[in-house]
C-alpha cells in the first residue's frame, strides 16, 4: 500500500484530534493539576520576555514576573517546556494555544512510537501499539492539561531511537545526537535522568564491551555534562524541596505497590498482562544472548525508568509513567504478537496476512476498553468568570500604582486564579495587577507545604495584614476538598465576615472542578479607603 504512511499518520492525527475536542482541555480554565497553573504561567512569562522584555535583566524580569504573578516555576521545573509554550504563545498568547500544542505533541509521540515499534514488532503491532500510546486514558487526560509530561515522552523516544542507531552504527552524529536529546529531555523534566541507564544497560545486555573502548560512546555524555548538569547543580536545592520528607527504604516500600496499582488502573489488566509477557520474552532473549539493539534499549529505558520511579522520592502518580507509555506498549504488542504464528497456521495463506491487520483494532479496543470505564475528561470552570467580572475594578490601576488581589484556596485553586488573570491582562511587564496566594502570605511553609505556621492569629490581626497588603480584592474559594482547607483560609473568612462595613461580598460564582466535585467562590471587595 504506496499511500500507507499517510494513512497511518492521519489515524494519528484523528486520534490525537478526537482527545483535543472530547478531553474538556479547550473548554477548562487552568487548574485541572495543581501543577497545570504553573506551568501556563510560566510559558507565558518566557512568552512575554521573548516578545520584549529580553531588553530587561532575565533574573530581575523573572523576579517581578514572580512577584506579581506567584506560579512562576522555573527553577522548580526545568526550562524545556516552558521555553517551548513560550514559543507557541508568540502566535497566539491564550491557554486554548497550550492545549493544541499538547495535541501536537501527542501525535508526534503516536509517530515516534510507530516508527521505533516497527523495529520490534509488525508493522500492524505498532501501528497498535502508538495508536494506544495516543489514546490510552493517562495520556488523553495529560493532553487536555498544559503539563510537560508528553514533552518529555516525545524526548525520551527520539533519544532511544537516536540510541538505536548508534548501536546498529556508532558514529559521531548518533552519539551527539543522543547526548543533545537526553540533554533536552533532562532540561524538561529532571526525570529523564532515566535515559543514563540506557547506554550503560544496553552494553551489558548486548555484550558489546568493546564499545567501552570507542571515544564516541563516550562523546554522548558530552552534551549532558556541558547544558543539562549545570542547570541540575544550579537548582538543586530547589529541586529537593519538592521530594517528600521519607527514607529512601521507605519510599520504595511504599512506591512498588502504588506504582503497580497506578500502572493497573492507567493501562487496565488486559494490556497490563501482555506488557508482562513481552517483557518476559525479551529477558529470556537476553539470557540466551539473542537481543536486538532495539530491544536492548527497550529493555534499557524501561530499567531506567523504574529506578527513576522506585528510588527518586518525588511523589506518586500515574502521569510520571507517561515516558514510559510507549514502551510499555510496545511490549504489549510483542505479548500480543508472540501467539500469532501458531494462529496463523489455521489460516490460508492468502488469509493470514489480514488476519494480522484484522487483530490491531481488536487490540487497541480490547486493551484500552477497562481504562476508559474509569476516565472523565477535565471539567474545570468558574475561575476564569470570576476573574473576569472583577478585573474592570483595576482600570485605574497602574504598574507603579497596582491593583493587590489575594486568593485563599488550594493549590488548584490559586494557580488557577492567576493563571486566567495573567492571560486575561493586556500588560503583565509591568503589570497593573499583583495577586497575592493566602498559602504565602497569611501563613508560611515551604514548596511541599511543610513547617505550615499562621501568619495571623487573630481576625484583628488578619484584617490588619490585609490592610499590610493594600489587599482590594479577595478570592475566597469554597470549592476545594475539606481535606484541603487549612487555618488561614477559616481565619480569613471569619475576619472578613466581621467587619460587613469594610468587605462586602460582590460575586459568588460556581465552581466545578470534577464533574462530580463542584462548590463556589466568594469575591469580597473593600470597601475602606485604608485599604488602599
Amino acid at each position: 500500500m504506496p499511500n500507507r504512511p499517510l494513512l497511518v499518520l492521519c489515524l494519528f492525527a484523528l486520534l490525537a484530534g478526537w482527545n483535543l475536542f472530547q478531553g474538556g482541555g479547550l473548554g477548562s480554565d487552568l487548574g485541572g493539576d495543581p501543577d497545570e497553573p504553573a506551568h501556563a504561567v510560566t510559558s507565558l512569562m518566557v512568552r512575554d520576555y521573548l516578545a520584549g522584555g529580553f531588553l530587561q535583566n532575565p533574573a530581575n524580569f523573572a523576579k517581578r514576573y514572580y512577584a506579581d504573578f506567584p506560579k512562576v516555576a522555573l527553577g522548580h521545573y526545568p526550562p524545556g517546556y516552558y521555553l517551548l509554550g513560550g514559543l507557541a504563545l508568540l502566535v497566539w498568547p491564550q491557554p486554548v494555544t497550550l492545549i493544541v500544542l499538547q495535541a501536537v505533541l501527542a501525535f508526534t509521540l503516536g509517530v515516534l512510537t510507530w516508527r521505533l515499534g516497527r523495529h520490534l514488532v509488525s508493522e500492524a503491532a505498532s501501528i497498535a501499539a502508538a495508536a494506544v500510546v495516543v489514546m490510552l486514558p493517562v495520556m488523553a487526560k495529560i493532553q487536555s492539561h498544559a503539563m510537560a509530561d508528553l514533552l518529555l515522552a516525545v524526548l525520551v523516544c527520539l533519544s532511544a531511537a537516536a540510541w538505536v542507531r548508534f548501536l546498529q552504527a556508532p558514529k559521531v552524529a548518533s552519539a551527539l545526537a543522543f547526548g543533545f536529546l537526553a540533554a533536552a529531555a533532562i532540561l524538561t523534566k529532571g526525570s529523564a535522568l532515566m535515559l543514563g541507564a540506557v547506554p550503560v544497560f544496553s552494553i551489558i545486555l548486548l555484550r558489546r564491551w568493546d564499545l567501552l573502548k570507542n571515544g564516541r560512546w563516550w562523546l554522548a555524555g558530552v552534551p549532558v555534562g556541558l547544558l543539562a548538569f549545570p542547570w541540575m547543580l544550579f537548582t538543586a536545592k530547589i529541586t529537593r524541596e519538592g521530594m517528600v520528607d521519607t527514607t529512601l527504604s521507605a519510599f520504595l516500600r511504599d512506591a512498588v505497590p502504588a506504582y503497580l496499582q497506578e500502572w493497573r488502573e492507567s493501562h487496565g489488566l488486559l494490556l497490563m498482562g501482555l506488557a508482562a509477557i513481552g517483557l518476559l520474552v525479551l529477558i529470556v532473549r537476553a539470557l540466551h544472548r539473542r537481543l536486538s539493539e532495539p530491544q536492548a534499549v527497550l529493555l534499557s529505558l524501561l530499567a531506567g525508568g523504574a529506578a527513576i520511579l522506585l528510588l527518586v522520592p518525588a511523589g506518586i502518580t500515574s502521569r510520571y509513567l507517561a515516558p514510559l507509555v510507549p514502551a510499555l506498549a510496545i511490549l504489549a504488542a510483542i505479548g500480543a504478537e508472540l501467539p500469532l504464528p501458531r494462529l496463523a497456521a489455521f489460516f490460508p495463506g492468502d488469509f493470514r496476512r489480514l488476519a494480522a491487520w484484522v487483530t490491531v483494532p481488536l487490540f487497541v479496543a480490547a486493551s484500552t476498553a477497562q481504562p476508559w470505564m474509569n476516565y472523565w475528561p477535565k471539567a474545570v470552570h468558574g475561575f476564569s468568570q470570576a476573574v473576569t467580572q472583577a478585573l474592570p475594578d483595576i482600570a485605574k490601576a497602574t504598574p507603579t500604582a497596582q491593583a493587590q488581589w489575594l486568593v485563599s484556596s488550594d493549590p488548584r485553586g490559586e494557580g488557577a486564579i492567576i493563571a486566567e488573570a495573567a492571560f486575561r491582562l493586556p500588560a503583565r511587564a509591568p503589570s497593573p495587577l499583583r495577586i497575592h496566594r493566602a498559602s504565602k502570605d497569611l501563613s508560611v511553609s515551604d514548596w511541599m507545604g511543610r513547617g505550615y505556621q499562621l501568619a495571623a492569629r487573630t481576625e484583628a490581626d488578619m484584617l490588619a495584614r490585609l490592610d499590610e497588603l493594600h489587599i482590594s480584592t479577595v478570592f475566597l474559594d469554597q470549592s476545594m476538598r475539606e481535606s484541603q482547607r487549612v487555618e488561614h483560609h477559616d481565619l480569613l473568612q471569619r475576619a472578613l465576615l466581621s467587619v460587613p462595613d469594610r468587605w462586602q461580598l460582590t460575586q459568588t460564582v460556581p465552581i466545578t472542578r470534577l464533574l462530580w466535585e463542584k462548590g463556589e467562590l466568594q469575591v469580597y471587595q473593600c470597601t475602606a479607603s485604608a485599604s488602599r
